[in-house]
C-alpha cells in the first residue's frame, strides 16, 4: 500500500483509493456513504435477525416484522442479512443479489424502510449474469429518514424450444 493513499474499511474488506482503482468507486468517503445510508443500523438488525431468529426477532420487533413467515421468504431474508453485513447493497458495483424484488422489499421492510422510488439499470452484469440494477430509495416508517441501495435481478431465461 503506498503511503499517503487513504484507505477505508468497507464492512471487512479494504478499498485503496488510488488511481488505480478509483474508476470503480469514484471519489467519495465510503464512511460517509455508510452513514447517509444508515449501514450500521441495518448491519445491527441484520446480525439481531440471525442470531434471534424470525420467531424470536418478530415477538421483539415493535412492527412484528418479518410479516410474511413462509419458508421462500425466511430464506431470503437471512440470505439478504447475511449480504448486508457483508457490504452489499451501497453501491452499483456491489449490489444485493439473489434476493429478487419481493425479496428485497422484505429485507429492508425487516428494518422498517418501505420502498419510496426505483430507477433501473437494464443490461447491467453481476457476477457473470446479465440482469437488472435496481437503484432502490426507501424510507423508514417512523423517522422518514432515506437511503438508497442497489438490488440486482438477474434476466429469467425461458426454454421456447417447445413453443
Amino acid at each position: 500500500m503506498m503511503s499517503g493513499t487513504p484507505v477505508f474499511l468497507f464492512n471487512r474488506e479494504v478499498i485503496e483509493m488510488s488511481e488505480d482503482n478509483n474508476s470503480d468507486f469514484g471519489s467519495f468517503d465510503i464512511r460517509k456513504l455508510e452513514i447517509d445510508n444508515r449501514f450500521p443500523y441495518l448491519v445491527a438488525k441484520a446480525n439481531l435477525y440471525l442470531k434471534l431468529g424470525p420467531i424470536k426477532y418478530r415477538e421483539a420487533d415493535y412492527f412484528s416484522e418479518p410479516i410474511n413467515m413462509d419458508s421462500e421468504n425466511i430464506y431470503l431474508l437471512e440470505k439478504g442479512c447475511n449480504q448486508i453485513i457483508l457490504g452489499h447493497g451501497l453501491l452499483k458495483q456491489k449490489p444485493l443479489y439473489d434476493l429478487g424484488v419481493n425479496g428485497c422489499s422484505a429485507l429492508f421492510g425487516l428494518f422498517h424502510f418501505r420502498k419510496f422510488s426505483r430507477r433501473s439499470y437494464y443490461r447491467s452484469f453481476y457476477n457473470g449474469k446479465k440482469g437488472v440494477i435496481d437503484e432502490l430509495t426507501f424510507r423508514h416508517i417512523v423517522d422518514g429518514s432515506q437511503i438508497v441501495y442497489y438490488n440486482f435481478c438477474k434476466y429469467s431465461t425461458y426454454d421456447v424450444s417447445g413453443i
